[in-house]
């Protein structure tokens, strides 16, 4: 069973296990796990230079030579929102945005309500997953440690716009992650969670 699109594109919708521990409400344990992850957290201010790929576009919204790379920089205010600038690295703007934000939003169960089998409320014991003949048959797309890891099977990386690459793993590979992970984590519980970005 598939978990998420062959085209990234168009995959917005993600199942998402989240360790959380032995007690406590999960919906507060999985809101405190999922936080640094959050793509609005605001961060203090740091540059983020711009691909290739995004220079083109931009220089070619604007009609300028995309070698002018100061030109370009008086532009980014209105193209992106953020204040920019050259340097010796090339093209970036400024801003407060996460530069680990995985998630716009999320809900617990979500499209993968019920995903998980033998879970109560889309909550299941960590050693229970582990032990499930259906567990390689019912990956995640990510999981979320306790600790604060974000593990993942596939990233996709842009290089344009509505174009990029796919960096995945083989499936051998992401199950033995998947049961490190659970394993590391034994007394614990997961929960099945819908990330959406």
């Amino acid at each position: 069973m598939r978990f998420y699109s062959a085209f990234p594109i168009f995959q917005m919708h993600y199942c998402t296990f989240v360790i959380i521990g032995p007690e406590g409400d999960p919906e507060t344990l999985v809101i405190n796990t999922l936080a640094p992850f959050n793509e609005q957290l605001k961060v203090a201010p740091y540059r983020k230079y711009l691909e290739q790929y995004e220079i083109v576009r931009m220089a070619k919204h604007y009609k300028l030579d995309q070698h002018n790379l100061h030109a370009l920089a008086e532009r980014l205010a209105d193209w992106v929102g953020w204040p920019g600038g050259v340097d010796r690295r090339g093209l970036f703007y400024t801003t407060t945005l996460n530069p680990d934000g995985r998630w716009d939003w999320y809900e617990i169960g979500g499209r993968w309500n019920g995903y998980m089998k033998g879970a109560k409320r889309n909550v299941i014991s960590t050693r229970a997953l582990r032990t499930s003949p259906h567990l390689k048959d019912h990956l995640p797309c990510y999981v979320v440690t306790p600790g604060g890891t974000w593990l993942e099977h596939e990233r996709f990386f842009p290089d344009g716009f509505c174009s990029g690459r796919i960096e995945r793993k083989p499936d051998d590979l992401w199950l033995r992650e998947v049961t490190e992970a659970l394993d590391q984590n034994a007394e614990c519980r997961v929960v099945c969670v819908d990330i959406h970005n």
